[in-house]
């Protein structure tokens, strides 16, 4: 949480606290610096709360935020409605302060980032995950994957046409197991920092809250070029929605996407001789399925 008490940091949120100045909130002034510091104190709580290592059954059936949203600094941004949201549920209970550390007010806590939640979605920043499964499927493993992404509140449709997301088998080579062992990213930029030109890389197979600076010589890649604004759905593994149930956060489709030929396979399930389809290899993967690796 050191970044958050970084004054270089503190202009970020002046457009926020205009907008919260604007607001219907009580006396209450804010200055950049606290909202930095609450928005690093959220962050924290979220991931201990609702991140890979917390307990499923305390998480509300809520998904971990994008972490895109906590750089989203607009005066009617993602960010502006989550620090409103606390400010108003603290007035609500007359707090004086919103102490996140503060063990006994946690199920307080919890039931304000769940109001965020709400308050995200109904402004659109958190969209609809629709999904559709490819015929491809053996049926209990369709329905595992079903019961999956429907406790992350998406929706399971019954057509490509209206669907976000298109899931397939995984290829080969690309399961859990098979990719344990590799070190994978992708190179998005670099920039001269305080300490040094350092790069900015993804992990495959991570969310993008695990993406961090590296220092530039320890990466062996090229900065991936931006991908275009995509039409239609995502076609994507089914580690994907796997993947999800394991952080509890939304993963980076690019890490999961199909190579365009699964596009047939939505009307055709073509069996083997053992009555089961063939999955294709994973040497048949789109451009995005370039894997990099870090210096030894």
């Amino acid at each position: 949480m050191k970044s958050f008490d970084d004054q270089r940091r503190f202009p970020l949120f002046t457009p926020i606290v205009n907008a919260l100045s604007k607001s219907k909130l009580g006396a209450t002034e804010f200055s950049e610096r606290e909202i930095s510091r609450l928005t690093g104190r959220l962050i924290h709580f979220i991931e201990t709360n609702f991140g890979r290592d917390s307990d499923p059954v305390k998480r509300l059936n809520i998904t971990k935020f994008p972490i895109e949203l906590f750089s989203d600094f607009r005066e009617n941004g993602a960010m502006y409605h989550m620090v409103l949201t606390c400010y108003q549920y603290a007035e609500d209970k007359q707090w004086r302060n919103i102490d996140l550390k503060n063990e006994s007010r946690k199920e307080e806590h919890l039931e304000m980032i769940g109001k965020m939640d709400k308050a995200l979605k109904s402004a659109g920043f958190i969209a609809l995950r629709k999904v559709f499964f490819s015929p491809l499927f053996r049926p209990e493993e369709a329905d595992e994957l079903r019961d999956m992404v429907q406790n992350h509140n998406a929706a399971v449709v019954s057509s490509p046409e209206v669907a976000s997301h298109i899931i397939y088998p995984d290829p080969d080579g690309t399961r859990e197991h098979e990719t344990d062992a590799q070190v994978l990213i992708r190179f998005m930029t670099k920039e001269n920092r305080s300490n040094g030109m350092r790069a900015f890389v993804h992990w495959w197979y991570h969310p993008n809250s695990y993406d961090e600076w590296l220092g530039v010589r320890d990466v062996v890649a090229q900065i991936e070029e931006p991908q275009e604004v995509r039409k239609g759905p995502w076609h994507v593994q089914a580690r994907w929605i796997r993947d999800l149930a394991r952080y509890n956060e939304w993963m980076n489709e690019l890490d999961y996407e199909m190579p365009l030929t699964y596009n047939r396979l939505l009307q055709e399930a073509p069996p083997t001789a053992n009555g089961i389809p063939d999955t294709p290899s994973s040497q048949q993967s789109s451009h995005s399925r370039v894997r990099l690796r870090l210096r030894r």
